[in-house]
């Protein structure tokens, strides 16, 4: 019996090893940036959606990536390798796993992206604050492409209410119909929610980027300059996901 337990903990060792390195693998790409664990329930199958509201969800596709993604991964490899640590070695602190656990989640917040960014700097020759500034920089395009998108839908949108409430007064359509308005209406502030709350999370998560990078004697004016450049952009989409629910109140009203 007592053969038996040692080699049936290797064997649970040899899997959890196997799956934190599994997970720590599939939570980067190519470049070593770290792949968000969040996917946005798209509707965008859904044959009734307009050209620009497939857009709005293919743009806000892009923001699945997020600085924080690697937290819940990382607590995984952290907790997994010290259990299989334990395992492996006959250890008797296997309490100490679920500490490590919690502290592989703090370190994957900010703390693991910017080990990330400074292993990728070292192999590229270059500087971790420019390959973060040039990362947001690039957000920041495909962010002012989102809120051009939600612009048009919003647009888009009061413009089919206006059209349905005509045809509704001219007995044309079913007054059915206004329900559906709200309801493709409530799809779009969904999209736009998620991503919101996505965009909120990756700047709360940079500015952090560059009070640390800050700390330890790094210019952060440029960076700062992109987060300030995200920030209004997350303001201007907030304008539209805001102006979708006015349109979307007027439905109800009636």
């Amino acid at each position: 019996m007592h053969s038996v337990l040692p080699l049936f903990g290797r064997l649970i060792a040899a899997g959890l090893l196997a799956a934190a390195l599994a997970l720590a693998g599939c939570a980067q790409n190519a470049d070593g940036q770290r792949q968000g664990l969040f996917d946005f329930a798209s509707s965008g199958g859904d044959e009734d959606l307009s050209e620009e509201e497939r857009q709005l969800r293919e743009d806000a596709e892009v923001f699945n990536e997020t600085v924080a993604g690697g937290a819940a991964t990382n607590a995984l490899l952290f907790g997994g390798l010290c259990v299989a640590a334990a395992l492996l070695g006959g250890s008797d602190n296997m309490g100490q796993c679920a500490v490590m656990a919690g502290i592989g989640a703090a370190y994957g917040a900010v703390d693991g992206y910017l080990v990330a960014k400074r292993q990728e700097a070292a192999r590229r020759q270059v500087r971790e604050i420019d390959l973060v500034t040039e990362e947001i920089q690039e957000k920041n395009v495909k962010l002012r492409k989102l809120v051009e998108t939600s612009q048009k839908v919003v647009a888009e949108n009061r413009e089919r209410l206006q059209d349905v409430r005509l045809k509704v007064a001219k007995n044309e359509v079913r007054e059915e119909m206004l329900e559906e308005e709200s309801q493709r209406l409530q799809s779009n502030i969904d999209v736009m929610d998620d991503t919101l709350a996505q965009l909120r999370k990756e700047r709360d998560n940079y500015y952090e980027v560059a009070e640390q990078l800050e700390g330890v004697g790094r210019d952060t004016r440029q960076l700062e300059a992109e987060i300030r450049d995200m920030n209004q952009q997350i303001a201007a989409l907030e304008r539209e996901r805001d102006a979708l629910e006015e349109i979307d109140r007027a439905v109800r009203i009636g």
